[in-house]
């Protein structure tokens, strides 16, 4: 029976694998937008939305859907925009790069600027900009009031002794001389963040300070209003396992144990990270799962009784087909807390077995529409008794989950 369940695993997990990279080739990449070129010609086009976290220096578009695919960048570009989901300008700034890391902290106070052409993503628009400039090893932010030059928000921590580091707030001067306003106090600006959400909030009731009664309209699809990032949602589910032993010193205590279908129970909690159109999560499913068997072995009965709590701790990665329907996939480490598990012999001359399993992957793919949702689940083999030396208790295990959230993140 264990041989049939490996063959029937082996199978389940070249269609994890497959279904994957077929859904791929679904994925929709090129968006309704445009771009501004260097002579102030608009051109309607078509982008390729990678959905950049990090700026991009160049982009890939076609004229048409049915056209070749061409290249632009800042050499040719002054600005471009997908439709309700980006906006990027070209600008020539002073860019501080000093790197924030503390093996790596200048010791200088001042920001060490170099002069860079780039794109800016654009955060909100109005009297008053905001932009922002990302990259693996900075976030800036940058703003323009009128016709002004672009030029940066000065924040920036630097070294002064051993365990002992110093900030340069002086975006904060900077907002107070540019971004005056009867709603705008001095003491709010002598507390502001340098982030993304605070630094927007301000502009907006600025503009709207200014006469601008659309600033709302003026933010980016980066969106800076408040945004709910997790998904909590009930997964039962059943489960297709079996169970062998094995003794690499007696032959005769080599056993297996029959396939099982059971039932699970489970509670996912899901974190939506705030980049790439909410495509990618982190989730944490604790879950009660149980197995229970018996067999005589030698003329002696053997019981297992294996009940335990397991987490999947997993990355998860939607494609979506429409608002409200998708494909994903996670994968991930599942830990595991048994809880009076044993092996069970039936003659006083043969030691029990205690259970302790170890770490082991997960795999799964799935669809969601709106709060429903279906998942197939590979778990690779994991070792109920790796405390012992001579032996292997190989518990393999295969799981259909359905789900309904309770909670569902913006977008989601």
């Amino acid at each position: 029976m264990s041989n049939n369940f490996s063959k029937m695993n082996k199978y389940l997990f070249l269609v994890l694998c497959i279904i994957p990279m077929l859904s791929c080739f679904s994925q929709i990449h090129y968006e309704k937008g445009y771009f501004i070129d260097t002579d102030g010609t608009k051109v309607e086009c078509l982008i390729k939305n990678i959905e950049w976290k990090n700026n991009p220096s160049r982009f890939d578009y076609k004229l048409s859907d049915n056209s070749e695919e061409l290249k632009a960048s800042t050499a040719n570009v002054n600005e471009f925009v997908i439709y309700g989901a980006a906006k990027f300008v070209k600008a020539t700034v002073n860019i501080d790069r000093s790197d924030q890391s503390v093996d790596g902290m200048s010791t200088k106070r001042n920001p060490e600027f170099q002069n860079e052409t780039v794109f800016l993503r654009v955060i909100t628009e109005g009297k008053a900009d905001l932009f922002q400039l990302s990259d693996s090893k900075l976030e800036k932010y940058f703003f323009r009031v009128s016709e002004s030059s672009i030029e940066q928000l000065v924040f920036k921590k630097y070294f002064i002794d051993v365990g002992k580091f110093g900030e340069n707030n002086l975006f904060r001067q900077q907002l107070t001389v540019s971004l005056k306003c009867p709603g705008i106090s001095l003491e709010s600006m002598s507390s502001i963040r340098y982030n993304k959400t605070e630094l927007a909030k301000l502009f907006i009731t600025y503009n709207k300070c200014e006469g601008d009664i659309a600033a709302d309209d003026h933010i980016n699809v980066t969106q800076v209003s408040k945004k709910h990032w997790f998904n909590l949602t009930i997964r039962p589910g059943v489960e297709f396992s079996s169970f062998s032993i094995r003794n690499t010193n007696v032959n005769y205590l080599n056993m297996d144990f029959d396939n099982k279908i059971g039932f699970r129970l489970g509670m996912e909690a899901e974190f939506i990270l705030p980049f790439n159109k909410n495509k990618w999560s982190i989730i944490i499913e604790p879950s009660y799962q149980h197995y229970k068997d018996g067999t005589i072995n030698r003329g002696e009965h053997v019981n297992v009784r294996y009940n335990s709590i397991e987490t999947p701790i997993s990355i998860r990665h939607y494609f979506f087909l429409s608002d409200r329907s998708r494909i994903f996939v996670n994968a991930g480490l599942t830990l595991d807390y048994d809880m009076n598990s044993t092996i069970d012999f039936e003659k006083p001359s043969s030691s029990d077995l205690n259970i302790s399993a170890n770490l082991n992957y997960n795999f799964g793919t799935g669809y969601k529409f709106d709060r429903y949702s279906l998942e197939l689940r590979y778990f690779t083999p994991r070792n109920l008794l790796n405390q012992y030396t001579y032996y292997q208790g190989a518990y393999n295990k295969v799981a259909i989950i359905v789900g309904y959230s309770l909670f569902r993140a913006n977008g989601q």
